[in-house]
Protein backbone atom coordinates (compact mmCIF):
# COMPACT_ATOMS: atom_id res chain seq x y z
CA UNK A 1 0.00 0.00 0.00
CA UNK A 2 1.07 3.56 -0.69
CA UNK A 3 0.10 6.42 1.22
CA UNK A 4 1.34 10.11 0.29
CA UNK A 5 1.39 13.36 2.98
CA UNK A 6 1.98 16.55 1.85
CA UNK A 7 4.43 18.59 4.43
CA UNK A 8 2.01 21.67 5.84
CA UNK A 9 2.35 24.29 8.08
CA UNK A 10 0.64 22.41 10.89
CA UNK A 11 2.46 19.36 10.81
CA UNK A 12 6.14 21.73 11.61
CA UNK A 13 8.07 21.40 14.81
CA UNK A 14 10.07 24.91 16.11
CA UNK A 15 12.77 24.50 14.31
CA UNK A 16 10.25 24.70 10.64
CA UNK A 17 10.86 20.45 9.63
CA UNK A 18 8.54 17.50 10.26
CA UNK A 19 7.40 17.12 13.52
CA UNK A 20 8.55 13.66 14.60
CA UNK A 21 5.48 12.90 16.22
CA UNK A 22 3.34 13.55 12.82
CA UNK A 23 5.80 11.55 11.16
CA UNK A 24 5.45 8.87 13.47
CA UNK A 25 1.51 9.31 13.05
CA UNK A 26 1.37 9.19 9.56
CA UNK A 27 3.67 5.77 10.16
CA UNK A 28 1.02 4.01 12.19
CA UNK A 29 -1.83 5.01 10.03
CA UNK A 30 0.41 3.51 6.99
CA UNK A 31 1.07 0.62 8.68
CA UNK A 32 -2.80 0.36 9.82
CA UNK A 33 -3.86 0.35 5.84
CA UNK A 34 -1.69 -2.23 5.44
CA UNK A 35 -3.12 -4.14 8.22
CA UNK A 36 -6.79 -3.37 7.58
CA UNK A 37 -6.45 -4.62 3.63
CA UNK A 38 -6.25 -8.19 5.34
CA UNK A 39 -8.61 -7.80 8.09
CA UNK A 40 -11.28 -6.19 9.16
CA UNK A 41 -10.35 -2.39 10.42
CA UNK A 42 -12.07 -2.84 13.92
CA UNK A 43 -9.48 -6.01 14.48
CA UNK A 44 -5.94 -4.18 14.35
CA UNK A 45 -4.54 -2.14 16.48
CA UNK A 46 -0.92 -0.40 16.53
CA UNK A 47 1.07 -2.59 19.54
CA UNK A 48 4.36 -1.12 18.93
CA UNK A 49 6.65 1.06 16.51
CA UNK A 50 10.16 -0.66 16.44
CA UNK A 51 12.03 1.79 15.55
CA UNK A 52 12.32 5.06 13.24
CA UNK A 53 15.16 7.33 12.61
CA UNK A 54 15.11 10.20 10.77
CA UNK A 55 18.00 10.42 8.34
CA UNK A 56 17.32 13.89 7.55
CA UNK A 57 14.90 17.14 7.75
CA UNK A 58 11.88 17.67 6.05
CA UNK A 59 10.77 20.68 5.12
CA UNK A 60 7.39 22.45 4.33
CA UNK A 61 6.03 21.61 0.88
CA UNK A 62 7.61 17.75 0.68
CA UNK A 63 5.52 15.27 0.17
CA UNK A 64 6.76 11.76 2.07
CA UNK A 65 5.48 8.69 0.39
CA UNK A 66 4.85 5.92 2.86
CA UNK A 67 5.09 2.24 1.30
CA UNK A 68 3.70 0.04 3.62
CA UNK A 69 3.11 -4.59 3.60
CA UNK A 70 2.87 -7.17 5.92
CA UNK A 71 6.21 -8.67 6.28
CA UNK A 72 5.10 -11.66 9.25
CA UNK A 73 1.48 -13.12 10.44
CA UNK A 74 1.13 -15.11 13.73
CA UNK A 75 -2.02 -16.35 15.04
CA UNK A 76 -2.38 -13.54 17.42
CA UNK A 77 -0.17 -10.25 15.32
CA UNK A 78 0.84 -8.67 12.25
CA UNK A 79 3.93 -6.83 11.70
CA UNK A 80 4.11 -4.09 8.78
CA UNK A 81 7.19 -2.82 7.01
CA UNK A 82 6.91 0.85 6.58
CA UNK A 83 9.69 2.79 4.36
CA UNK A 84 9.19 6.11 3.85
CA UNK A 85 10.94 8.54 1.14
CA UNK A 86 10.95 12.00 -0.05
CA UNK A 87 11.21 12.61 -3.94
CA UNK A 88 12.77 8.76 -4.21
CA UNK A 89 15.06 9.36 -1.04
CA UNK A 90 15.14 7.36 1.74
CA UNK A 91 13.56 9.26 4.90
CA UNK A 92 14.43 7.33 7.63
CA UNK A 93 16.19 4.13 7.69
CA UNK A 94 15.12 1.31 9.67
CA UNK A 95 16.83 -1.49 11.61
CA UNK A 96 13.83 -3.56 12.03
CA UNK A 97 10.51 -3.72 11.01
CA UNK A 98 8.65 -0.24 11.93
CA UNK A 99 5.32 -0.73 12.82
CA UNK A 100 3.88 -4.59 14.78
CA UNK A 101 0.41 -4.18 14.47
CA UNK A 102 -2.19 -6.74 16.72
CA UNK A 103 -5.80 -7.88 16.27
CA UNK A 104 -7.91 -7.39 19.27
CA UNK A 105 -10.94 -10.19 18.74
CA UNK A 106 -10.41 -14.00 18.63
CA UNK A 107 -7.21 -15.05 17.16
CA UNK A 108 -8.81 -18.48 16.03
CA UNK A 109 -11.62 -16.37 14.32
CA UNK A 110 -8.99 -14.01 12.96
CA UNK A 111 -6.47 -16.62 11.54
CA UNK A 112 -9.20 -18.24 9.52
CA UNK A 113 -10.23 -14.72 7.75
CA UNK A 114 -6.36 -14.05 7.29
CA UNK A 115 -5.68 -17.16 5.86
CA UNK A 116 -8.67 -16.50 3.23
CA UNK A 117 -7.58 -13.69 2.84
CA UNK A 118 -4.18 -14.28 1.85
CA UNK A 119 -5.57 -17.44 -0.13
CA UNK A 120 -7.34 -14.94 -2.66
CA UNK A 121 -4.64 -12.55 -2.50
CA UNK A 122 -2.31 -15.34 -4.01
CA UNK A 123 -4.33 -15.99 -7.16
CA UNK A 124 -3.24 -12.51 -8.45
CA UNK A 125 0.24 -12.73 -7.29
CA UNK A 126 1.49 -13.16 -11.02
CA UNK A 127 -0.79 -11.33 -12.95
CA UNK A 128 0.43 -8.42 -15.22
CA UNK A 129 0.58 -4.76 -13.63
CA UNK A 130 -2.01 -2.36 -15.06
CA UNK A 131 -0.63 1.43 -15.99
Amino acid sequence: MTVHHLVKGEDLNHHHTLYAGRGAEWLVEAGFIAASSLLPAEYVLCLKIHGMVFSRPVSPGEVVKFESRIVLTGRSRLVAYIKATTKDEPLWMVLSPLSTLTMKADPDLMASQLKQRLKRRSRFKNAPACY
